[in-house]
């Protein structure tokens, strides 16, 4: 479990155990024969069970924010045709590859590469394990980072 569903869960924990307590002592003072400690204790157990409710709210709220939708990232940033112009290019060269292999890019029997018309020093890189399914990566190789993987952006025609 990722830190930060655990952190998340243990949240949701914590403010069904708030609403808990908070019912239990309502269902308690209720029992009680005093009406005035009753209404100064009720007006506090009121307090408590709203704080509880908005603990686990905003937990839930959270967990369904960071774990919705599709696990496959978005596009790193929507590259347009012409910022990729040309022909695909399949002999990347080496620093191309050795940040690739830097940053942990593993499934890539093939790949071509294009660089950029407005970034010098980036590339958009297509890559595919199995020559059908295409990967999308931009790649930094100056600053040896990437952005990806990502789905690769239908503007552009894949490699083949």
């Amino acid at each position: 479990m990722t830190p930060i569903l655990t952190v998340i869960v243990s949240a949701v924990l914590v403010g069904c155990c708030i609403l808990l307590v908070a019912i239990f002592g309502m269902l308690i003072m209720s029992i009680r024969d005093s009406k005035e400690e009753n209404a100064l204790g009720f007006i506090g157990y009121l307090i408590f069970l709203g704080f509880g409710l908005l603990v686990a709210a905003v937990a839930y709220w959270s967990a369904s924010w960071l774990f919705s939708g599709d696990r496959e990232a978005a596009s790193p940033r929507p590259p347009v045709t012409e910022d990729y112009l040309g022909t695909w290019q399949s002999n990347p060269p080496n620093d191309i590859i050795q940040t690739l292999i830097s940053n942990d890019v593993r499934g890539c029997g093939e790949f071509h590469y294009k660089p950029s018309a407005q970034n010098s020093g980036e590339y958009l890189v297509y890559c595919t394990r199995d020559g059908r399914t295409w990967t999308a990566y931009l790649v930094w190789p100056d600053v040896d980072r990437i952005s990806g993987p990502a789905r690769p952006d239908p503007s552009i025609s894949p490699p083949r």
